[in-house]
């Protein structure tokens, strides 16, 4: 769950694909936007997007005094940043929540979406 605090992806894809070897796979999580789009607001835990339609740059508030910069991306995003590396998208989920996990843990946010996506790309040889 790093790459939806990084800002400059087009760096972080040089950086990776400079260590991953060909065959490679790179998985990863980030948030969902439509999540997000159905979860902002001043009171929820992201809040100020410049749009609430399509969040892109806002915070995630964690607590009451810690707020941290995000960047919520849609999946094109990642595609139009990592397929021109070389790479092809291998797997893609949104992972719903579990009746199990909404017994366990209480939540205020919107859950009828998933809260995650799940992304993973194949580097070509």
């Amino acid at each position: 769950m790093v790459f939806p605090f990084v800002d400059n992806m087009k760096l972080l894809f040089t950086n990776l694909n400079n260590v991953l070897k060909p065959e490679g796979v790179l998985a990863f999580a980030t948030f969902n936007p439509e999540y997000v789009t159905k979860n902002h607001g001043d009171e929820g835990c992201f809040y100020g997007f410049e749009t609430t339609n399509h969040p892109k740059n806002g915070f995630l508030r964690f607590g009451k005094n810690i707020n941290v910069p995000v960047f919520i991306r849609p999946l094109e995003e990642y595609d139009d940043q990592i397929i021109p590396f070389g790479y092809k998208r291998i797997f893609t989920d949104t992972p719903p929540f579990t009746p199990q996990y909404l017994a366990q843990y209480k939540t205020s946010s919107t859950t009828s979406s998933a809260e995650f996506l799940i992304l993973v790309y194949q580097k070509n040889r």
